[in-house]
C-alpha cells in the first residue's frame, strides 16, 4: 500500500469520525444541519455516513415533519449501545465505578472501600474492579480514571495530595498494559467538565468554566471547544487565589484565599469558633437556613467570596456558561442571591450577563466524568468508521 493511499484512508477516517462525533454531541440532527455544521456537501456526507449506518453506529430516526415538500429527511443519531465504558472515580476512602453507554448514560454503578491509599494497592484494586466489570459487561471498549490530583496527557499522574502520592506515576500505562484496553486518566474536575461539555449542561458550548467547591476548590476551563490542561497539567489552579486580603490565613500563609474561605472544612472550623462548640459544615448551613446570625454571616461571606472567584475566572476567558458544583454546592444554593450579586458587582463592565448554573452532584456523577474521558478517546482515536 502506497504512502499516498494510506494518507487518503487516514483522512477519510478522520472525516468520518468528525461526522460521528458531531452526531454524538448534537444528535438527533438533520443531515442538512450536519452538513452545514461540518462544511460538507450532501454527497460527501452521504458517502461518509453510509458505512456507519450499515454498521449500526448511526441510526436514522423518524422523518421530520413540517411544511417542506419532497422526500422527508431522517435525522441521524448514535446508537448508544454500540459500546460501553467504565468510569472510575478514586477518592481517599472509596472507589466509585459506573458503566456508561456511548452517550454517557449511566447504566450500572458500584462502590468499594479503599483499604490502603498506597499506589500499588489502589492499582491492584482498580484492576480487580475492571476485571469484575468486564465479566458482567464484555463489550467495555475503554476505561477512564478520574483522580483529584495533577494529571498530564491523560496518563501521567504527577501528584495526589489526598492519597499521599508524591511521585510521578504513569497510571494509564500501568493499567492498560495489564487489562489490554485503552485507559485514559485525568484530573477529576476536568473529567467532570468533559461529561458536562458533551452530555450535560455544557452541551452546545465552545467555551465553558467549571468551578467545584466542597472539600477542595477546583476549576476547569474549556476554550475553543477544548479542555485546557496547561503545562504539566497545572491549568486553572485557583484554590489559593486571594479573595479577602483581611481574611483568615491558610496553612500556606495566604490570607483569605479560596481554600480558606470556601472549603467545607474551613467553614466548619469558623462555625466551631464562632459558636464555641463543634459544628459541621452541614450543620452550619442548616443553622444559617433557620436564621442563626453567626452561621448566616459565615455563609453569606463565603457566598460573596465565591461570587468574586467566579467573576475573576469569567473575566479571563469570557465563557458562554459557568457551572458550579461539588459536594459543597448547597452553600451556593443557600446564599445564591449573595453569590450572584457578587459575580455581577465584580465582573468587567464590558462583560455580558453570565449564564451561571448550579448543579448538584454525587461521586457517581464524577465517575461518569471519568467514563466521558474514555468515550472522548474512543471517538477521536479508537472508533471504527468503516
Amino acid at each position: 500500500m502506497s504512502p499516498g493511499f494510506e494518507r487518503s484512508i487516514a483522512a477519510a477516517d478522520a472525516s468520518a469520525r468528525s461526522v460521528a462525533l458531531a452526531v454524538l454531541r448534537s444528535g438527533p440532527v438533520s443531515r442538512a444541519d450536519l452538513a452545514r455544521r461540518l462544511g460538507l456537501s450532501t454527497a460527501s456526507l452521504t458517502r461518509l455516513t453510509r458505512p456507519m449506518i450499515s454498521s449500526g453506529l448511526l441510526v436514522e430516526q423518524e422523518p421530520e415533519t413540517g411544511k417542506r415538500t419532497g422526500r422527508p429527511s431522517k435525522p441521524l443519531d448514535i446508537d448508544a449501545g454500540q459500546a460501553h465504558f467504565l468510569g472510575i472515580k478514586i477518592t481517599w476512602d472509596v472507589i466509585y465505578t459506573v458503566v456508561c453507554d456511548l452517550k454517557g448514560t449511566v447504566i450500572s454503578r458500584a462502590s468499594a472501600a479503599v483499604p490502603d491509599t498506597s499506589p500499588e494497592v489502589v492499582i491492584d484494586q482498580a484492576l480487580a474492579i475492571v476485571t469484575d466489570h468486564r465479566l458482567a459487561w464484555p463489550g467495555i471498549a475503554g476505561v477512564g480514571i478520574g483522580i483529584g490530583g495533577t494529571v498530564e496527557g491523560h496518563s501521567l499522574v504527577r501528584r495526589v495530595s489526598a492519597l499521599g502520592w508524591n511521585r510521578e506515576l504513569d497510571l494509564a500505562h500501568r493499567l492498560a498494559a495489564a487489562i489490554e484496553l485503552p485507559v485514559s486518566v485525568d484530573n477529576d474536575v476536568r473529567a467532570l467538565t468533559q461529561a458536562e461539555l458533551w452530555f450535560g449542561e455544557g452541551r452546545g458550548c465552545s467555551s465553558l468554566v467549571m468551578i467545584t467547591i466542597g472539600v477542595g476548590v477546583g476549576c476547569a476551563l474549556v476554550i475553543d471547544d477544548q479542555l485546557y490542561e496547561g503545562r504539566r497539567g497545572l491549568a486553572a489552579k485557583i484554590d489559593h487565589w486571594s479573595l479577602d486580603p483581611d481574611g483568615p490565613q491558610c496553612p500556606r500563609g495566604h490570607r483569605g484565599c479560596a481554600d480558606q474561605l470556601l472549603t467545607s472544612g474551613r467553614i466548619s472550623e469558623r462555625a466551631t469558633q464562632r459558636l464555641d462548640r463543634p459544628v459541621s459544615f452541614e450543620e452550619c448551613l442548616r443553622l444559617a437556613g433557620v436564621g442563626d446570625p453567626a452561621a448566616g454571616d459565615i455563609v453569606q461571606r463565603a457566598a460573596a467570596g465565591l461570587g468574586l472567584l467566579v467573576s475573576r475566572v469569567a473575566d479571563l476567558i469570557a465563557p458562554e456558561r459557568i457551572l458550579l458544583t461539588g459536594d459543597g454546592i448547597e452553600l451556593a444554593m443557600l446564599a445564591e442571591d449573595r453569590m450572584r450579586a457578587a459575580v455581577a458587582a465584580n465582573r468587567s463592565l464590558a462583560a455580558d450577563a453570565d449564564d451561571v448554573r448550579l448543579l448538584r452532584s454525587d461521586f457517581y456523577v464524577w465517575a461518569r466524568g471519568a467514563a466521558a474521558v474514555a468515550i472522548r478517546r474512543h471517538m477521536l482515536t479508537e472508533l471504527s468508521v468503516t
